[in-house]
């Protein structure tokens, strides 16, 4: 969400690709591994879905190396979210198709902002991309872009952003009744990131939770599935429909496909950089 108020939700059921989550595997590093201890601590088996949709959105004790906030260059104020991706390069960071406009030149992410620190620095974009179908209609099934970040020399050495960080696996759209774990920030500045684990159903073709206190700034905030001794996967993002929702206790995301793994693997394979359009209304 970039400004957002959500309507009300009703249950869909539907059924998920069976396609396998796609990218690289690589040897975590260590900030990945305190990650993934601290998303999976979120988890609670016995929590029901009626429980999940009185959850609020609480801040992690720490902020998960993957996730960041989007910056406009020179800005002091971060308006989006996003997260690395495993790709082949590790360069390939994914937010919201409405949280860019132009080349995405202009912005910057910042990998595990938290309470105006960057721990693991910050990371120019280059390239943009988004599906067809967004840049001529902005279908909100494709409200999904993909960023390719700049290298930086640390420690006397030229390194990509996963080499950093580490990344998500990108997976397909959540089941009914899967359980996720969802960062991201609110717009503004000096702050930290939000964190939930709501359970996932369906609304008008979206993937939706409930869970209240995602704000304006949130859209582009990766939807995470943990499993122990797997890499964690990202099955949505705060997107799609309504450019995320309409109210901050109810998001969506577009339910992952074929069009989003095509500009997926157009960033991988370093196509040529497009230009996005401005997002239209929400329709809230």
């Amino acid at each position: 969400m970039t400004a957002v108020v959500m309507v009300a939700a009703v249950t869909v059921a539907t059924a998920r690709s069976t396609a396998p989550p796609i990218g690289v595997a690589a040897g975590a590093p260590p900030a990945a591994v305190a990650t993934r201890r601290l998303l999976a601590s979120l988890v609670r088996p016995d929590q029901t879905a009626e429980q999940s949709a009185r959850q609020t959105a609480t801040h992690p004790a720490v902020a998960p190396a993957p996730v960041g906030a989007l910056f406009a260059s020179g800005s002091g104020n971060h308006y989006c979210s996003g997260s690395v991706v495993q790709s082949a390069h590790g360069d390939v960071v994914m937010t919201a198709a409405h949280c860019i406009s132009g080349n995405g030149t202009n912005d910057v992410f910042v990998p595990g902002y938290d309470d105006g620190r960057a721990p693991y620095g910050r990371w120019r974009v280059v390239a943009a991309y988004a599906a067809p179908s967004w840049r001529s209609a902005q279908d909100p099934q494709d409200d999904v872009a993909f960023l390719v970040v700049a290298p930086q020399r640390i420690g006397g050495r030229m390194l990509q952003i996963q080499q950093v960080t580490g990344g998500y696996l990108l997976s397909t759209a959540p089941t009914t009744d899967a359980r996720v774990t969802v960062v991201a920030y609110a717009a503004g500045n000096d702050d930290a990131p939000l964190r939930c684990a709501p359970w996932v159903y369906w609304h008008q073709g979206f993937p939706a939770f409930a869970c209240a206190g995602y704000p304006g700034g949130t859209s582009g905030g990766p939807w995470l599935t943990v499993a122990p001794g797997r890499t964690d996967t990202v099955d949505g993002i705060i997107a799609g429909l309504h450019q995320g929702g309409c109210r901050t206790g109810v998001s969506y995301s577009p339910a992952f496909g074929a069009s989003v793994r095509a500009v997926y693997q157009a960033a991988v394979d370093r196509a040529p950089a497009e230009t996005l359009p401005a997002p239209g209304s929400d329709g809230c």
